[in-house]
């Protein structure tokens, strides 16, 4: 998505301008930050949005055993509206998902000693933005 930039000019005795930058105008208020700040071009204090960011937070071992199921969690993360999609993809191979990869948590397990990458995708439909991690898991016999 190109970032969108709209300026509003407030009916004031002072102008004030509102600069949104990366904001989708229909978001609501909990997607972005506002500040103020002085801007020599507009001959004024602006108003600055800027999209929040989503803080992804996940839980899951450095290494395991073959043949035992490890769990990884995503529920900790945060998006600035609290809505949450969850998307976890395999990277490589060697290992299996025995859950839904739609959910905050999911088990694996590996068959065979491999190095295992993973990608987590949280994703916040309010807001319309989404923040990806990858990790690997050393599972060893």
């Amino acid at each position: 998505m190109k970032p969108l930039k709209s300026i509003i000019f407030a009916a004031a005795a002072s102008a004030l301008v509102l600069i949104s930058t990366g904001v989708n105008a229909d978001t609501p208020d909990s997607c972005h930050n506002t500040t103020q700040e002085y801007d020599r071009d507009a001959g004024g204090m602006v108003l600055v949005k800027t999209s929040k960011d989503i803080h992804l937070d996940v839980k899951r071992p450095d290494s395991g055993k073959v043949n035992v199921e490890y769990v990884y969690d995503a529920s900790n993360s945060k998006t600035p509206s609290g809505t949450k999609i969850y998307k976890w993809e395999k990277v490589t191979g060697g290992y299996e998902f025995l859950d839904p990869t739609d959910q905050a948590t999911i088990r694996v397990k590996a068959e065979d000693g491999v190095n295992a990458h993973t990608r987590i995708i949280v994703s916040d439909p309010v807001c319309g933005i989404s923040s990806t991690a990858q990790f690997n898991v050393n599972f060893y016999p």
